[in-house]
């Protein structure tokens, strides 16, 4: 017998839980259809600024791992430079743990989730949606994609069109406090890294993009992200960068196992929606185009979500022309100038690593962007990079 909903939701991952916890608590009877058994392991850097924790509506501090005010900059593992700023910058999190405290929370709302089960088909129909995995088969009025680029709903809506992507590699390296720990790790120079509350990036170790290092309570997260056009290379120059920074301490701590994932990057072209159907998160390429990072436009777009859903339930309107809107105006714009910042930052990269490391109102830009105080557009306007990009 068919199983009945008003919404359900494709994927437990962060925007999944949170918009099943949103609707939830607003009597929408919600159902979240998730292929894994949590917890699960995710290929993510576990970076999370301070304005996506803004957006969840309980205290999610249980899940920090590490509070961040400093970042050590580098250029290809030289010129290292410690920079701090007077509030946190990002927090770390596990997201197996991170992303099974959302979903407990969800659950608590009243949301039902089924995991080990996976969506295999869906139709869409005048009046409601039918959606068929291998274990069911459910009717909705709406159907919500959260389950990340290769989500169902996402090739649904991205039939034929192009999907840009930042290519990640990414390992975790497990900290033996009797060898070292995040206190102190020091590379093959002599270099002594305190990891306590910084992190490290750094530059020109590939094209458009760089290799980042977020502590965590008993493990260390190194990755670098770049354009897929530069795979072997950035994957070696990770290797490279893990062995003179972690392998020189720890010349024991065994074989890596680096891990690739896509993130995508609208391009403006990618739908966000259609009749009866809307995308969260990576499934509606909402991907940071500089810092690749997500889970802020994630949640973003998943409270957007869920007031559009309420609207379109009360007024019996499925064509979500306003969630289109509301993501255009309220993410999407800031990641075409993320994009313009980035062509604008690695063209000049020397120039403005020069202005970090030296201009305390650069640097306090900077970090502002990544708290939320500020966006790309308020700081692509500021410093003109409209007229730098021509």
């Amino acid at each position: 017998m068919e199983k009945k909903f008003d919404v359900i939701i494709s994927g437990c991952g962060p925007s999944g839980s949170l918009l099943g916890s949103l609707l939830a608590q607003q009597n929408i009877n919600t159902l979240i259809l998730e292929k894994e058994l949590f917890p699960r392991e995710k290929t993510c850097g576990g970076g999370l600024r301070h304005r996506a924790l803004k957006l969840l509506p309980f205290n999610a501090s249980e899940a920090i791992e590490k509070t961040i005010y400093g970042i050590y900059f580098s250029l290809r593992n030289n010129d290292i430079i410690l920079k701090r700023y007077e509030e946190p910058l990002v927090y770390t999190v596990v997201r197996s743990a991170f992303d099974s405290l959302l979903s407990t929370y969800a659950i608590k709302k009243g949301c039902t989730i089924n995991f080990g089960e996976k969506i295999t088909d869906f139709k869409v129909f005048k009046n409601f949606i039918t959606v068929k995995t291998d274990k069911n088969t459910y009717s909705a009025k709406i159907l919500a994609g959260a389950d990340g680029s290769r989500g169902i709903v996402h090739k649904n809506l991205n039939r034929a069109k192009k999907v840009n992507r930042i290519l990640g590699y990414e390992t975790n390296l497990q900290i033996k406090p009797s060898v070292h720990n995040v206190e102190s790790i020091s590379d093959s120079r002599g270099f002594n890294f305190n990891l306590s509350d910084n992190i490290r990036l750094d530059f020109r170790g590939t094209k458009k993009g760089y290799c980042w290092v977020f502590p965590k309570k008993e493990s260390i997260s190194c990755g670098i992200g770049a354009p897929f056009s530069e795979a072997v290379k950035i994957r070696d120059y990770l290797r490279r960068f893990i062995s003179e920074f972690y392998f020189s301490s720890n010349p024991n701590a065994g074989h890596l196992k680096i891990s690739a994932h896509g993130i995508p990057v609208s391009n403006g072209s990618n739908p966000v929606c259609n009749y009866r159907l809307v995308a969260l998160g990576d499934a509606a390429c909402l991907g940071d185009g500089f810092t690749g990072e997500g889970l802020y436009n994630c949640f973003k777009s998943s409270v957007i979500a869920s007031e559009c859903i309420k609207d379109s339930l009360k007024n019996s309107n499925f064509t979500f022309l306003n969630y289109a809107e509301r993501i255009e105006a309220e993410i999407l714009s800031d990641i075409r100038a993320s994009l313009l910042f980035t062509s604008v930052f690695y063209r000049s990269i020397n120039l403005f690593y020069r202005l970090i490391i030296r201009d305390e109102k650069i640097f306090s830009a900077c970090c502002k962007i990544l708290r939320g105080e500020k966006t790309y557009k308020n700081i692509a306007a500021r410093l003109n990079f409209y007229r730098f990009s021509k």
